[in-house]
């Protein structure tokens, strides 16, 4: 059977797909991926049509978190959910993906849909999640002024142990923030900072 190549996948899944998430509200952004930017929120879908690692990845990040890296999120979706992707080395290999693929892309844009502010964020992530998104969910009631209920939401990373790089700084200026009353101040920070870095403001909604 014959194969296909690496270029040939990606330029039939990025004709397909591109159109399906721009409809969306998503813009395109750098190589692959696609972002739709609010005051509150950034959301990304990143499509990776490889012949060895066909998958699609999607995110969704607080603008007021500390050095949001989009590399890597705590709050988001994968498909497969399982590493590594699908192989495609032939045409029928690249129509069982993007038959996959049409029936997943749904489940991100319902995904996004029900985490379209601050608020459905927040109430999307649970009180007894995993670290990350615990920690996650702490900057959402930080931003919406519930202080007592994101300290019991990032305390418990910070308690952890976990080195944690950019996220356990930022994590402990916040907490510092909510003791001197500069919360407000340094979450405006975090959003402005982070517009800067991702080069976002052209993609922010009117």
């Amino acid at each position: 059977m014959t194969t296909i190549k690496a270029k040939e996948i990606a330029d039939i899944v990025m004709a397909e797909f591109t159109p399906r998430i721009e409809a969306q509200g998503f813009q395109s952004y750098k190589g692959k991926q696609f972002v739709k930017v609010n005051d509150e929120l950034l959301c990304l879908v990143e499509l990776h049509p490889g012949k060895s690692d066909f998958y699609l990845w999607y995110a969704i990040y607080p603008l007021c978190d500390y050095k949001v890296w989009l590399g890597s999120a705590s709050v988001c979706g994968r498909y497969p959910e399982e590493d590594g992707g699908i192989k495609v080395n032939t045409k029928d290999d690249l129509n069982a993906a993007i038959s996959g693929l049409n029936s997943q892309i749904q489940t991100a844009f319902d995904f996004f849909k029900s985490r379209s502010s601050i608020v459905g964020l927040e109430k999307n992530i649970s009180s007894d999640a995993k670290l990350f998104p615990l920690l996650t969910k702490g900057y959402c009631l930080a931003s919406l002024g519930q202080i007592e209920k994101a300290k019991t939401c990032i305390k418990p990373f910070l308690d952890s142990g976990l080195r944690g790089g950019d996220a356990r700084e930022g994590a402990e200026l916040l907490m510092a923030a909510f003791d001197d009353g500069t919360y407000k101040e340094l979450l405006e920070k975090n959003r402005a900072d982070n517009i800067k870095k991702l080069r976002l403001k052209k993609f922010m909604s009117a």
